[in-house]
């Protein structure tokens, strides 16, 4: 089966494989690309698409909560403050394709303001010329020429109610004249220069402009309404809106520049007919900044060259007695704070049929002291806009929604702080990244930076519900995605060196001392190097013999016990496995990991293998149970036995022998089988003196450079042998104890024992007979090496039984 690309251990990689200096370096390069786009220096198109997704996010889900509201409360669930006069598609087919006669409009100004008694009246419909006076001339015409009387009356009837018709811009004049009435226009940038209509008096201007033309779109054109018309309303304001790079408008700008001058929005110049706030001034942030250039997505207006950051719009009455903030955003715009998807069947305002108005089928009491605003959400007429909430959502309802918010004195809007609230996001982020994630392992790392981009989320929708601050947060969720991302690709590509030790090393080491290896900077490889090691063989006593009473199966079983045990041992004391040896194993310190006290840690391990072998000697011999319960790996056979009961196997013992010296490690065998081993003189010698461990009754033999380096041990010398090619003697030891915990029998055993070495190599037999007596009558045979006591006695007696062999010294020969 093909290994997967990313395996699964890899998301539980322990935290010691990578280093933290290099997880802190990249979570910093990060940090730095998020700040380039909070701080505007860079703008990342992807950034800046996050969030307007976060925004369309929220967006859909509260003008859905809206919409599920009105849907079960009806109209109790509508703002009855404003009330929107649809020229939908119904009103054109009662009352013709537009435009309407002017004289039809001013019959609805009449009605809404005089018997409805709206408290403001708004057009969004631009009037830029008068009606249409062809027909009348055609009319005349006929009358001069015309010598019938009956086509005389005829025509001069027609000219009379085309004469009505025609003096609707006086109808529509007469009937918003004095009245709180505003009309709407719009600027351009297109065809350049295009001026049509005219425009009204100016917001402020650009001599009452003390710090400059503010931070806001700048429009060269403008398509506007008749000077009569114009002059006789209350207010007018541009109905333009702001159109992002998507194509989706989400803001409404409140203020505009046009030709030095700034200009006021229809939902401004509503709300200030309202409100009766005729003084308008300019309110600048502490530290106002001069910007060059608008940001990616504006619409084709552009910000003015020596524009300064506006902070707020400051409104009052004549009297000063009230005093109003309209906080802007960097556009001197508004967010629109969508309430309801949209349209006539689905909106947080009441909408009604402007033919239903015009044939009396609406009371007038639903007009009664409210905003009344004239628009078109018939496709025809072009006034739908591309809304995160809606495709279609009527101009004349955003307009509505900015006024509302105005109303409600909370206007949605991206304050002039947002730079150093992110910024601030980012430094606590990032200090947070900076302490904790290099201490985390793959998968709880994703976990929990999804955790803080949750709390980015969670803080941006805080801000808005609070304060009515749209927060970007790209930037935060940018950083905190880019920078585990690299983190993870780092992880991923250690991972691969980690796996590679693994392939190399994983069935000599254990897992531990291989991720320790991968942690270190130092590098590992196969190739054969010299080094000064310590090696370690260790042989089943008899086990030749205990096979002979057990089937196939049972020998495996018992066998996979006992070399499962030792191995544990070795991986405990940091050794490598090198191979099995049948019966038996080779095992080695100080490759590929440098281990100081390789000498130290291999008879330890030599010790607790002795130890084991001894308490877990009938968990060997028995159940799987019992087995598992000391930590073995249990198998699901059953141990046969045909031919003897299990208990009839003899104790198992082990030899081990141990040797240190210079040896040569590396990958080595033939291009068809290689393994990871160690050769060398010590490794030979070692293999001898461990075949000794029989011959002298003792579980462990140490050689004597072993014996020079490990000096917390208490030894035990056994003889000094001489081993085939080589002509220089050696001394074998075998370990007692740590010094510690060295008994007081112990230390006379030893006393004694010294006795008897010495008087044994100058050839003393009354005093070497006279030891070993002691020894046995000190131990009562009850001692672990009884069965060197014994080899000994049966040398003195055949040493100094012969007169010729007084003067030797040596006592084997390792064949």
């Amino acid at each position: 089966m093909p290994n997967a690309l990313i395996p699964a251990d890899f998301w539980f990689a322990p935290k010691g494989m990578v280093r933290r200096h290099v997880r802190s370096a990249l979570t910093v390069a990060a940090l730095v690309v998020a700040l380039l786009h909070v701080t505007g220096v860079v703008q990342w198109s992807a950034l800046l698409s996050l969030d307007r997704v976060l925004f369309d996010a929220r967006a859909r889900w509260v003008a859905g909560q809206h919409h599920n509201d009105y849907a079960n409360s009806g109209s109790t669930a509508q703002d009855q403050r404003i009330v929107i006069v649809d020229i939908d598609e119904k009103s054109l087919a009662d009352k013709g394709q537009w435009p309407w006669p002017r004289s039809e409009l001013a019959r609805l100004s009449n009605y809404l303001l005089n018997e409805g008694g709206a408290a403001v009246l708004g057009y969004d419909v631009v009037f830029p010329e008068a009606e249409q006076r062809a027909g009348l001339e055609v009319l005349r015409t006929l009358t001069q020429q015309s010598q019938s009387a009956s086509v005389l009356i005829a025509v001069r009837d027609l000219q009379r109610s085309l004469l009505r018709a025609v003096e609707g811009d006086n109808a529509l004049e007469q009937a918003i004249a004095n009245k709180p009435v505003v009309l709407g226009y719009y600027f351009t940038n297109e065809r350049e220069g295009f001026q049509f209509g005219h425009l009204p008096t100016p917001l402020l201007r650009n001599e009452q402009l003390q710090q400059g033309l503010p931070r806001s779109l700048v429009w060269s054109g403008f398509g506007a309404n008749l000077l009569p018309l114009n002059n006789a309303a209350a207010g007018a304001g541009f109905f333009n809106a702001i159109t992002d790079a998507d194509g989706l408008v989400r803001r409404l700008p409140v203020i505009a520049a046009f030709n030095g001058n700034v200009y006021e929005s229809f939902a401004l110049s509503l709300y200030r007919q309202l409100e009766g706030l005729s003084q308008v001034s300019l309110v600048y942030a502490d530290n106002p900044a001069v910007v060059t250039q608008g940001r990616s997505g504006e619409p084709a207006a552009q910000l003015g060259q020596d524009a300064r950051l506006l902070k707020a719009l400051r409104l009052q009455s004549a009297n000063g007695e009230r005093t109003v903030d309209v906080a802007l955003d960097s556009q001197a715009a508004l967010t629109l704070d969508f309430k309801s998807i949209g349209g006539a069947q689905a909106s947080h305002f009441q909408y009604v049929s402007a033919s239903a108005v015009l044939t009396g089928r609406v009371a007038p009491a639903v007009f009664k002291d409210k905003v009344v605003l004239v628009g078109a959400s018939a496709p025809g007429l072009q006034d739908l806009r591309v809304t995160p909430v809606n495709a279609l959502y009527p101009g004349v309802e955003a307009h509505a929604t900015v006024l509302a918010s105005l109303m409600d004195q909370r206007p949605v809007i991206s304050p002039p702080w947002t730079v150093a609230i992110n910024v601030l996001m980012l430094l606590s982020l990032a200090t947070v990244l900076l302490l904790w994630l290099p201490a985390l392992r793959p998968l709880p790392s994703m976990l929990s930076v999804l955790a803080m981009m949750g709390v980015c989320v969670a803080v941006q929708l805080g801000f808005y519900a609070q304060l009515q601050w749209v927060i970007p947060v790209a930037g935060p969720v940018g950083f905190l995605a880019l920078a585990l991302s690299l983190q993870m690709l780092l992880s991923y590509v250690l991972e691969r060196r980690t796996r590679k030790l693994a392939e190399l090393f994983g069935s000599y080491l254990p897992d531990t001392l291989v991720d320790e290896m991968h942690a270190s900077s130092q590098t590992y490889s196969l190739q054969a190097d010299a080094r000064d090691m310590t090696v370690m063989f260790v042989d089943m006593r008899d086990f030749t013999a205990m096979a002979e009473c057990m089937t196939p199966a049972a020998t495996q079983q018992l066998l996979n016990r006992v070399l499962t045990d030792l191995t544990l041992a070795v991986g405990g004391y940091r050794g490598t496995l090198d191979k099995y040896l049948g019966d038996g194993l080779m095992a080695f310190w100080g490759a590929p990991l440098l281990e100081p006290d390789h000498a130290y840690k291999a008879v330890a391990c030599a010790m607790d293998m002795a130890e084991r072998a001894q308490r877990n000697n009938a968990l060997w011999r028995h159940g799987d149970q019992a087995f598992a319960a000391a930590g073995g790996a249990v198998s699901n056979e059953v141990i046969e036995q045909p031919t003897s009961p299990i208990k009839s196997i003899p104790p198992i013992r082990i030899g081990v022998g141990i040797g240190t010296g210079p040896m040569f490690v590396g990958d080595m065998g033939s291009a068809k089988r290689r393994s990871y081993t160690v050769l060398g003189d010590a490794v030979n010698l070692t293999s001898r003196i461990e075949a000794l461990c029989k011959v002298y009754g003792v579980t462990i033999i140490a050689s004597q450079e072993t014996v020079a380096q490990v000096p917390q041990y208490v030894w035990l010398q056994l003889d000094i042998v001489t081993v085939r090619g080589r002509t220089q003697e050696v001394a074998i030891y075998t370990p007692v104890a740590l010094h510690q915990d060295l008994s007081l029998a112990q230390r006379q055993e030893l006393l004694v024992w010294s006795e008897f070495m010495s008087a044994w190599k100058s050839g003393d037999a009354e005093l070497a007979k006279q030891c070993l007596v002691q020894l046995k009558q000190s131990t009562q045979g009850d001692s672990a090496y009884s069965e060197l006591y014994a080899l000994y006695a049966q040398r003195v007696h055949k040493r100094f039984g012969d007169p010729s062999q007084a003067s030797v010294s040596v006592s084997s020969t390792l064949i």
